[in-house]
């Protein structure tokens, strides 16, 4: 039987062909699927798919003599799409300074007092443990600063950076030197770049580089910056679904621009690196066992507010009891008889093996992260045996969890979404390449609450979003895998010697890298 896809019969408007004898022409369907891989596309004349199947089909259906037929020698894989992305904050990146380029303490504080001396009120980002960050050192700092910790989960900041973004040292939200909770929301609202516009469209270029041709969940957390992505509007080739916090909706509420937004986020637990996400037990070493970002009444408010506006749920949540948390209430909604439009979990990791099949009864779905597996050496010591729960995408498969795989943000692109995807350390972490392609590609869409955005992958009558790959794709299986790193220019670097990237397409127009 035909499957829903795969057209036998078509319109003539063939004008472009594809052609792959090796079946490198990967559509994004899962391996169940007969035609996940194929031999031939074609796109019509409005760069949506028109043909999937083998090379002697494509003759039957169409006249070919007089189409432009492309040779695929590498491969031909549906373009990615990312299913968490902060836009917002890495917009920003063009117009902050980092501090992962510095490897010592002494480096980073160098760069710090002298950028600040030169510049005034400055937001870092990036730190990391390593920069030895202590609040007695950020006293010594004349100028009002932030410094921003790469999970953004903590930031650091003088009395003068507090005071630049409307918080006093009491505020509960400041412990110790330490803005501790919903750092993008209390640093990043107080702060917006000088080249904002710019910023946006320099890395919607990025993405559309690495292979990312759609983006669902992507936070907005202002109007002001929903105003700037309404202004840009034609010059956005990349699909997106907006979220936002409570506040903001009720904001756009009273704007009348709740339409602009499909969902309201909320924020259970933190992140393993700050030792914010929640758990039972303490982190190994540490009397701490994480911090609850929401009370449960707090998140069945933000929940409640969000079926009746008809609006999906999304929910950060890390540690198994921020997760465990989020369901119970899930479960407290769908008993008094909201309706949950199809709650979806942030991140997802470390979850009790029975909140996995919660999440399902609950027609719930979860964005991954396999980048994120990488904490197993990041943070092994602070997790023990519970590494292996990271990503246990394994477990996911087997129960029929529904799940999409994103970066979490950039730098991670396509290419380090798939390693991570099939090379992870744990078996229990890993897919194989078909299933790793399908949940980056098809599966996102599936996670949306809107039903016809793009189905993600490619499918008849649908727009012809695709990455040109100059190798095959199981040339990430040869990868070393003690070398796969979260030190992403080294990682992009190797990657561009294994399986560069062509051109990425959208919508079959964009043609080349750089948008010319």
């Amino acid at each position: 039987m035909a499957l829903p896809y795969m057209r036998k019969k078509a319109p003539h408007t063939l004008s472009s062909l594809y052609i792959s004898p090796t079946c490198q022409i990967w559509t994004g369907f899962s391996s169940t699927h007969r035609q996940h891989r194929v031999e031939a596309m074609g796109v019509d004349e409005q760069g949506q798919v028109c043909f999937l199947g083998n090379i002697a089909e494509i003759e039957e259906a169409y006249p070919t003599e007089k189409v432009p037929q492309h040779s695929i020698s590498g491969s031909l894989v549906a373009g990615g799409v990312d299913s968490h992305q902060h836009l917002h904050f890495y917009s920003l990146l063009y117009d902050c300074p980092t501090l992962q380029l510095y490897s010592t303490p002494k480096l980073a504080w160098d760069f710090i007092e002298n950028y600040s001396f030169s510049h005034g009120f400055t937001l870092f980002l990036g730190a990391e443990e390593k920069h030895d960050l202590s609040p007695q050192r950020l006293l010594q700092i004349k100028a009002p600063c932030i410094i921003v910790h790469r999970s953004l989960h903590r930031a650091y900041a003088n009395l003068d950076g507090l005071s630049q973004i409307g918080l006093s040292p009491s505020h509960p939200q400041v412990e110790k030197g330490y803005i501790i909770y919903q750092v993008m929301d209390n640093v990043f609202s107080h702060y917006r770049g000088e080249n904002l516009s710019q910023n946006i469209l320099s890395f919607q270029k990025e993405l559309i580089e690495q292979g990312i041709t759609e983006v669902h969940d992507m936070r907005v957390m202002n109007l002001d910056f929903l105003q700037e992505l309404e202004s840009l509007r034609e010059e956005l080739f990349i699909d997106y679904q907006l979220y936002t916090s409570p506040e903001t909706i009720k904001e756009a509420q009273r704007e009348r621009k709740l339409s602009s937004f499909v969902g309201i986020k909320s924020f259970a637990d933190g992140a393993i690196g700050t030792k914010t996400a929640k758990f039972k037990t303490n982190y190994q070493g540490s009397q701490n066992s994480g911090v609850f970002y929401s009370t449960a009444a707090q998140l069945e408010e933000n929940f409640t507010l969000a079926c009746r506006l008809e609006k999906q749920i999304a929910c950060h949540g890390i540690g198994a009891e921020a997760i465990r948390r989020i369901l119970l209430v899930l479960q407290s909604l769908e008993t008094r008889g909201e309706n949950l439009r199809k709650p979806r979990i942030e991140h997802f990791e470390c979850p009790y093996e029975k909140d996995i099949d919660t999440l399902i009864a609950l027609g719930g779905a979860a964005s991954i992260q396999p980048n994120f597996s990488q904490d197993n050496r990041d943070y092994g010591d602070l997790l023990g045996e519970r590494v292996k729960m990271i990503n246990p995408l394994r477990s996911f498969i087997e129960k029929g969890l529904n799940f999409a795989t994103g970066s979490d943000g950039m730098p991670s692109g396509y290419r380090e979404c798939l390693l991570w995807s099939i090379k992870a350390d744990k078996p229990e972490q890993r897919m194989t390449l078909a299933q790793a392609v399908h949940h980056s590609t098809q599966k996102g869409h599936q996670l949306a609450l809107k039903d016809k955005v793009s189905v993600g992958g490619l499918a008849l009558g649908e727009k012809a979003n695709f990455v040109l790959f100059a190798n095959p794709l199981e040339l990430l299986y040869q990868y070393p895998q003690e070398r796969i790193t979260n030190n992403w220019k080294e990682l992009r670097s190797e990657l561009d010697q294994l399986l560069p990237i062509e051109g990425t397409y959208i919508r079959g127009k964009i043609k080349k890298l750089g948008l010319s």
